[in-house]
């Protein structure tokens, strides 16, 4: 299981799924309190430790002691940070501690905090620090975000479901850093409020945190009861995070069976998002036998529900007659419609099979040019899956003018990549001279480690190279 999920502040599950309660949950407390509330704080002092911890932190000839000074001046800085009330002294020692650590986040809200409360007359080099480590367009838009953050603390104030629900929204913008800058201890507690009053989604995030060690020390274990006491409560989210714990072995023993058991509940409370990774259990046989009719059926449930995963697997089995009779047209219909996504993932995938329905001609209608033209600009944003045929396309003069230099450009580029096709491409090219000059050694070299990444072809060749 991924922790990175959480580290960008945003569970995937959370955005489709409200709040739900427990049955019987805790009420509301007598006196309902916002999960975090402007307090006196003593900026004077908080300057003070800030500036000596920045002065010994550029004293330290140690990388690791430096880190650590410059993460307790980050620390001193967490009470002062904890509401939109920030008085100018503090954003002051913030913005410093911003440059010293290149904190993109803090260095935002540093600068805007500045700029609001007059405070960049007579620092005007410190705020070109500041913009240099951020940009204008994210700082803007700052007010926006403080004001959502701020309707997320008055409703805090309500009792109930809707308290609860608040204290999610509060916690997910102290992890993503919005409206405030991102602190992983507040969010963990504003999800632990959520969770006491009975929020199935709440004792979701605390459990995902402690098995993370987001905010709190790693406890797997706790973390992975704690979802799982969501999950068969029938909270879909945490059905989908126990699926994938079961799936990856990450926080949990590895077991299809259970993954697959677990994600198929939660597609059978009309989760999309479960109904998309659910289609991919029954076409790749993970947990049950192959049924590429049942992988079609719930990749389309998952589409209609606008679900981007199922629209892209969808579009592949309409490409592929996976399930279903091949309809190359729809197929195209398909990947423009997760192109239209905010799924960045997805949406280099789909234009790297659209770009390959122009350069074939599948789908549309043939258009090699702009075919190589979408193909390139994925894979030179990185999506690297593309990159051995983006310099197949190069060697072959398919869809461009032939280029052995650029060919072998690529190849060595998905070489490097660990891609053992690309790999054992490059080392025939490097070994020939062909776009490159010939260079037998690096040649061999790139030979043993496509044979080593278990390419067959390969394989033979260093056979027989150890044979002369």
């Amino acid at each position: 299981m991924s922790c990175s999920v959480l580290l960008s502040g945003v569970l995937f599950f959370s955005m489709a799924i409200g709040v739900q309660a427990q049955p019987g949950g805790a009420p509301a407390p007598t006196e309902a309190k916002p999960a975090a509330k402007a307090a006196g704080v003593d900026c004077a002092g908080i300057t003070k430790t800030v500036e000596r911890l920045l002065k010994e932190a550029e004293a330290a000839e140690e990388d690791d002691a430096k880190v650590e000074l410059l993460d307790k001046a980050r620390a001193a800085l967490r009470e002062s940070l904890k509401t939109t009330a920030t008085p100018l002294e503090c954003w002051m020692a913030a913005a410093k501690v911003a440059v010293a650590m290149a904190d993109y986040e803090l260095a935002s809200y540093s600068l805007e905090g500045m700029r609001r409360l007059k405070g960049v007359e007579g620092n005007e080099e410190l705020a070109a620090e500041l913009l240099e480590l951020t940009d204008e367009e994210y700082v803007n838009d700052i007010p926006r975000l403080r004001e959502e953050f701020n309707a997320a603390m008055k409703r805090s104030l309500a009792g109930g479901d809707a308290r609860a629900e608040a204290l999610i929204e509060i916690g997910r913008m102290y992890g993503y850093g919005y409206g405030v800058p991102p602190d992983a201890e507040y969010a963990l507690q504003s999800y632990q409020e959520a969770a006491n009053l009975g929020s199935l989604e709440g004792m979701t995030f605390v459990g995902y945190c402690k098995m993370c060690g987001y905010g709190i020390a790693v406890d797997e274990a706790g973390g992975l009861a704690m979802i799982k006491s969501a999950a068969e409560q029938n909270f879909p989210g945490a059905m989908i995070l126990l699926a994938d714990a079961y799936a990856t072995g990450d926080g949990a023993p590895k077991s299809p069976a259970e993954a697959f058991k677990w994600i198929k509940r939660a597609a059978e409370l009309d989760n999309v998002d479960a109904m998309g990774v659910l289609a991919t259990h029954y076409l790749k046989g993970f947990g049950v036998e192959i049924s590429e009719k049942l992988a079609f059926e719930w990749a389309k449930k998952a589409t209609d529900g606008g679900n981007v995963q199922g629209t892209m697997l969808l579009g592949l089995f309409y490409g592929g007659g996976i399930g279903v009779e091949k309809d190359l047209t729809k197929a195209v219909e398909l990947f423009r419609r997760v192109i239209e996504s905010d799924d960045e993932e997805k949406v280099a995938e789909a234009k790297f099979q659209l770009a390959m329905c122009y350069i074939d001609g599948t789908g549309v209608e043939q258009d090699g040019k702009r075919g190589i033209t979408m193909l390139r600009s994925v894979c030179e944003n990185g999506y690297l899956v593309g990159v051995e045929f983006l310099a197949a396309c190069y060697a072959e003069g398919k869809g461009t003018e032939r280029d052995d230099v650029e060919a072998t450009r690529w190849y060595r580029i998905g070489a490097e990549d660990g891609q053992s096709r690309s790999m054992y491409a490059l080392a025939g090219r490097l070994m020939r001279g062909v776009g490159a000059a010939r260079n037998l050694k690096a040649g061999e070299e790139w030979m043993r480690k496509a044979a080593a990444a278990g390419h067959v072809k390969a394989m033979e060749a260093v056979k027989k190279m150890d044979e002369r």
